[in-house]
């Protein structure tokens, strides 16, 4: 009943629907890790949660006011969501290599902004400067064939110029 599981699903059945299509376009956002960070307890229990206190998922954009075991906890619930949304994403990984997929499919994993999460006093993001943990973001690419693997490129991305770069 998680948002993540159920676009990921989808997306792997959309995938097994269409292994033999010639040519063909799929963009899965997926959402997670985003407040709330709400994902089943099994994933939360992976990162040693104690907490006790009221229910805490979705952080202030403020300064820091929590206690230090919610602002643990807090934590605790974007990882487990991170690693319930990384968990997902690696079935669909498997159902493009099951398909014979995934040599020849371009993907492109990025986010949008990243979030603070007691880092340099604040909890949440775009009210504060854009500190690293917000602007710098990730991009992977897995070209076809594995074209340039293993290659680095040590520059800033912006999620702005992807569909005019695949377009």
């Amino acid at each position: 009943d998680y948002s993540t599981p159920r676009t990921f699903n989808s997306a792997c059945e959309w995938l097994d629907s269409n292994k033999d299509a010639d040519d063909y376009f799929l963009m899965v956002e997926a959402f997670d890790p985003h407040e709330p960070f709400d994902c089943p307890k099994e994933f939360v229990d992976m990162y040693d949660d104690d907490y006790d206190g009221p229910h805490y998922d979705w952080p202030a954009y403020n300064t820091v006011k929590e206690p230090d075991e919610a602002v643990k906890h807090v934590r605790n619930k974007y990882m487990g969501t991170l690693t319930m949304a990384d968990k997902w994403f690696g079935k669909m990984l498997d159902t493009l290599e099951k398909n014979d997929l995934f040599e020849e499919t371009l993907i492109i994993l990025t986010s949008d902004h990243g979030q603070l999460l007691g880092e340099h006093g604040y909890m949440g993001k775009n009210f504060m400067h854009s500190y690293n943990e917000l602007a710098h973001i990730p991009m992977i690419v897995h070209l076809p064939g594995n074209e340039r693997k293993d290659e680095r490129i040590n520059a800033l991305t912006q999620n702005i110029d992807i569909m005019p770069t695949l377009l």
